[in-house]
């Protein structure tokens, strides 16, 4: 059974002053390999995936939202998870299984090149999303309290900040739509 990304547009045809939803699939690969995690790019002209590719590892690729050539973004023998373009398109961020043997927040431009680590201490790193300016990337982070924590971290790179500091694990950072505020699941209630 193939596993393909389908994209289901919704197209709205006006017809004697009433509306009508109809949805067309759109095959967008058409390769055996596992698809994970389709995010569009802000433009809606991509969409950034992950991969379980030959390797045995799952890469970051994109391809154009009306089907098209699939580009591989990243390319090495370590896992790559959950892109996020960024708020202009011309990054993805993603947390990757890397050389320390922990998962670290990355960032490689949406034309291609090289990866460019954001984090590379001795902890877990997960689900990056970008702040809606672009200038940092909230996370969350198992540190040295054992306990997942929210931290972030300038796009460009440079010093985390933690911005939870207890007892409770937090997870599922995302940042309010004028980036004034993140919202987070925790286990407080639990």
């Amino acid at each position: 059974m193939k596993n393909v990304i389908t994209l289901i547009i919704i197209l709205l045809f006006l017809s004697g002053g009433l509306y009508s939803l109809e949805a067309q699939e759109i095959p967008l690969t058409s390769d055996s390999y596992n698809h994970l995690y389709p995010q569009w790019l802000p433009d809606g002209n991509w969409i950034v995936y992950e991969k379980r590719d030959a390797t045995g590892y799952d890469q970051i690729c994109k391809v154009p939202s009306t089907g098209g050539t699939e580009t591989p973004m990243t390319s090495d023998n370590y896992d790559h998870w959950f892109p996020e373009w960024s708020p202009n398109g011309s990054e993805i961020a993603y947390q990757k299984y890397d050389a320390t043997g922990y998962w670290q927040i990355y960032k490689v431009l949406s034309e291609g090149g090289s990866e460019i680590p954001l984090t590379s201490d001795s902890h877990l790193h997960r689900n990056p999303q970008w702040s809606p300016d672009g200038s940092e990337i909230v996370y969350y982070k198992r540190d040295a309290t054992n306990y997942d924590q929210i931290y972030k971290v300038p796009s460009t790179g440079g010093t985390e900040t933690p911005l939870t500091s207890d007892s409770y694990y937090h997870y599922y950072p995302q940042w309010s739509p004028d980036g004034s505020e993140i919202v987070y699941k925790d286990n407080k209630s639990i």
